[in-house]
């Protein structure tokens, strides 16, 4: 996947179909994942943060290896954001 975050809407919705590039797959999406911003448990608001911030760091550098693409530096930045703000 070939892909900037800079077409990505502050909710973090963009399309990725058709994408160009000779590299790029036709047919991708991200999957959402709905979390409550505010009110949680202080450790369940610590372990999601912490598995996130894994995932989309980490996690990325394996990816490939699990047959994903990795997300680009500029894409992963964007949930990063979100995932620091779990109260």
């Amino acid at each position: 996947m070939r892909s900037s975050g800079k077409n990505m809407s502050r909710d973090l919705g963009s399309s990725l179909a058709n994408a160009p590039g000779k590299d790029s797959y036709p047919i991708t999406k991200f999957t959402w994942i709905y979390v409550r911003a505010s009110g949680l448990p202080p450790d369940r608001s610590r372990a999601l943060e912490g598995f996130w911030t894994e995932a989309l760091t980490n996690g990325q550098k394996i990816a490939g290896r699990l047959g994903s693409a990795e997300l680009p530096t500029s894409v992963a930045d964007k949930p990063r954001e979100v995932v620091n703000s779990i109260q």
